[in-house]
């Protein structure tokens, strides 16, 4: 070995995070760090009106600060979340060094965008809202990084004209999805005109 030979310390980049979902939480609270601290990502779905194949639609929107960008007519989540972050970065410069871009919510394959839990349950969401609600109803998704763990995400179903509001929250988008989905179940069984179909068994029994 040469004297004058020096080494390197070797740099560790961050792993990449193993769904877009968490990815896009991540970037989230990035901006809320590095940009502005009201950073904030709203989701919606609802049913294509006039639709007898019951499609339904995604939209998304990013704020931070007095920035804004926004999608409409996805026909999925994982689309709209891809769509919404191609906005995002054709349009601003989010990461300040080359390290920070390993949270890009970005070149996730169609079933890497959210866990095969939360996608299971949010489906199971969402099937049942349209079986009971048929084309009157919205869900909203709301993801903002704050630090009260309990109120980083949060749903909102509106249905029958506004008439059917229940809501849902939780640290994560599985959590806030089992809330809503116990919280809506005498909205469900009253529009159903059952009142066990969609009883919870047991409010600390994780839904499947």
């Amino acid at each position: 070995m040469h004297r004058n030979e020096t080494h390197q310390p070797v740099r560790l980049l961050p792993r990449r995070l193993p769904n877009g979902l968490l990815a896009w939480q991540a970037t989230l609270a990035y901006i809320a760090a590095q940009h502005s601290p009201d950073a904030l990502l709203e989701l919606s779905v609802q049913p294509v009106p006039q639709n007898e194949a019951a499609d339904i639609r995604w939209s998304g929107k990013v704020s931070w600060g007095t920035k804004a960008e926004q999608i409409e007519g996805a026909p999925t989540l994982q689309a709209a979340l891809t769509l919404l972050w191609q906005e995002v970065e054709r349009n601003h410069m989010i990461f300040i060094s080359e390290e920070d871009t390993v949270r890009r919510p970005a070149g996730y394959s169609a079933d890497e965008w959210v866990d095969a839990h939360t996608h299971e349950l949010l489906w199971r969401v969402l099937e049942t809202t349209q079986a009971v609600f048929g084309q009157d109803w919205q869900l909203v998704i709301i993801y903002q990084p704050t630090d009260t763990p309990h109120l980083r995400v949060q749903l909102r179903l509106l249905a029958n004209n506004n008439a059917v509001t229940v809501g849902g929250r939780g640290p994560a988008l599985i959590d806030a999805a089992r809330d809503l989905y116990r919280n809506a179940a005498p909205a469900y069984a009253a529009a159903a005109g059952s009142s066990s179909l969609f009883e919870p068994t047991n409010a600390a029994d994780p839904l499947p």
